[in-house]
């Protein structure tokens, strides 16, 4: 297990750094064109994460996309954070890195956030597609904890005839109101 202690920032040549084969990551061409705009604008400002093998070999586990879209000469150097992880550990701060399960939700204040930056920046706005977030602007603010369903379904007269059924569960129901 690697603590912050043993993980060192690094200026690496990028033609010493390795993609990690296994990366489930795309992007498209559209985002990657955004990701440049954003990486030309504002540079790294993120750091790359690199994986220091027992041989020596440097594997990128975070910043795949980065270094695509800074598309670096072979002899530029980098500025990195170095790890020193099992193949399974590296793996899983991979996913760590990318998981939007570990990065939290929008809340109502996007679209705020969104209008203020497209007011004053709209070209910026624009090259970092910005206005795509406002998809996921939350329809009602439910404190971050994502939309959940229903503890149970309201009560409804149950003597009447079934005018639906739930497709899933085959719940049945009137549609009326006791």
């Amino acid at each position: 297990m690697t603590t912050d202690s043993e993980n060192e920032r690094r200026l690496v040549r990028a033609g010493d750094l390795k993609p990690a084969a296994y990366n489930p990551r795309a992007i498209s061409d559209e985002a990657l064109e955004g990701l440049r705009n954003s990486v030309s604008r504002f540079g790294i400002v993120q750091p790359l994460v690199v994986n220091e093998r027992e041989d020596g070999e440097l594997r990128v586990v975070g910043g795949h996309q980065r270094i695509r879209a800074l598309n670096p000469d072979p002899d530029d150097e980098l500025d990195v954070v170095v790890v020193h992880l099992s193949d399974a550990e590296e793996k899983a701060l991979n996913l760590a890195l990318n998981s939007g399960a570990l990065s939290g939700t929008w809340t109502l204040d996007l679209k705020i956030v969104l209008d203020e930056v497209r007011a004053e920046l709209p070209d910026l706005s624009a090259d970092l597609r910005l206005p795509e977030l406002e998809l996921d602007v939350p329809l009602f603010d439910d404190g971050g904890a994502g939309a959940q369903p229903p503890g149970e379904f309201k009560s409804y007269d149950e003597s009447l005839e079934t005018e639906y059924q739930c497709p899933k569960c085959g719940y049945e129901w009137s549609g009326k109101r006791k």
